[in-house]
C-alpha cells in the first residue's frame, strides 16, 4: 500500500517531455503524406491533454484506438527526469499499402516487395549509364553515354609487319550513344468560320489568356483541347524522320568519331 501510493504521490509530478516513437518506415514518409499527417495530428491530440506523469498511461492506451496504430506500447516513465515514451506500430497491410501508393505497383506481400526490388535495382543500374548524359542533353542539347566495360568487345590480336619491325595489332569496339536535343514546333489554325467569328474567337481567347494563361490550353475546339491538338502536331513530327534518313545519321556519327570531322559537308534535301 505504501508504495502504491508514492507510484501515485510520483505520478502527480509534471510531465516535460513524451518520446513517441513512430515505425521507423512511417517517418521516412513525406510529411505532406496522409500516413505521417494522421500520426501527427493523432498524437498532437493525445499530448494536448496529457499534463502529469499520471496521464501517460491512458494517452498510450488512447493512442492505440486509432486504425492505424497496432499496437501503443508504454516504453518507460521515468519520474526522476519527468519524461516517458511510447512506441506505436503499424500492421504490415498499412506498410504495403502505403508502398503500393507510392510505387503505383501492387504489393500484397513479402513476395510482391522482393521481385520489385529486383526490377527496380535493374532499371536504376540502367538508368544510371544515361543519366548524366540525359542532364547534358537537356542543358546543352547534347548528351553521350560512353560505353561501360561489359560493352567493350575485343578482336583477335593480329600480326601486323613494316619493313623488319613486327608488331601486335589490337583492336576493340564498343557501343556508344549519342542523345541529341532536336526542338519541334507545332503551330494549331483553327477555322472557325466568319471574319467576326474569328474576332470574337481570339478576343475570347485573350481574355482567358490574362485570366490563367495555363487555362487557354484547356479551351475545347471541335471536341478538343488546344493542349491536345498542339499535342498531336508535335507528335506527328516525331515520325517524320525516314529509316534511311536514321540509317544515314548514324552512318555520319560512326565516321565522325572514327575518322575525324574535317571536311564535313550536310546537305538537307
Amino acid at each position: 500500500v505504501i508504495i502504491d501510493l508514492l507510484k501515485e504521490a510520483l505520478y502527480m509530478f509534471p510531465i516535460r517531455e513524451i518520446a513517441i516513437d513512430l515505425p521507423r518506415w512511417v517517418e521516412e514518409l513525406p510529411n505532406n503524406h496522409w500516413l505521417y499527417a494522421r500520426f501527427s495530428d493523432a498524437v498532437l491530440e493525445v499530448v494536448a491533454d496529457v499534463n502529469r506523469l499520471r496521464d501517460v498511461e491512458p494517452a498510450a492506451l488512447q493512442l492505440g484506438e486509432y486504425e492505424f496504430v497496432e499496437r501503443s506500447i508504454l516504453q518507460s516513465i521515468e519520474p526522476g527526469e519527468g519524461s516517458a515514451a511510447i512506441e506505436l506500430t503499424c500492421s504490415h497491410d498499412l506498410f504495403y499499402q502505403v508502398l503500393s501508393e507510392l510505387s503505383g505497383f501492387p504489393i500484397e506481400g513479402d513476395h510482391n516487395l522482393v521481385g520489385l526490388i529486383s526490377e527496380l535495382s535493374f532499371a536504376k543500374h540502367e538508368y544510371d549509364k544515361v543519366a548524366e548524359a540525359l542532364r547534358n542533353v537537356k542543358d546543352t542539347g547534347y548528351g553521350l553515354v560512353s560505353p561501360g566495360t561489359d560493352d567493350i568487345v575485343f578482336e583477335q590480336p593480329e600480326l601486323i609487319r613494316q619493313g623488319n619491325r613486327f608488331g601486335v595489332k589490337l583492336t576493340a569496339t564498343a557501343p556508344s550513344y549519342h542523345l541529341i536535343r532536336a526542338n519541334i514546333s507545332a503551330e494549331v489554325t483553327p477555322f472557325v468560320g466568319t471574319e467576326k467569328q474569328g474576332e470574337e474567337f481570339v478576343r475570347y481567347l485573350a481574355e482567358e489568356f490574362e485570366k490563367d494563361p495555363d487555362q487557354i490550353w484547356e479551351t475545347d475546339f471541335l471536341g478538343k483541347s488546344m493542349h491536345d491538338l498542339v499535342r498531336e502536331g508535335l507528335q506527328s513530327k516525331l515520325t517524320k524522320m525516314p529509316e534511311n534518313a536514321q540509317e544515314k545519321l548514324q552512318e555520319t556519327l560512326t565516321k565522325i568519331l572514327n575518322e575525324g570531322s574535317g571536311g564535313l559537308i550536310c546537305i538537307i534535301l
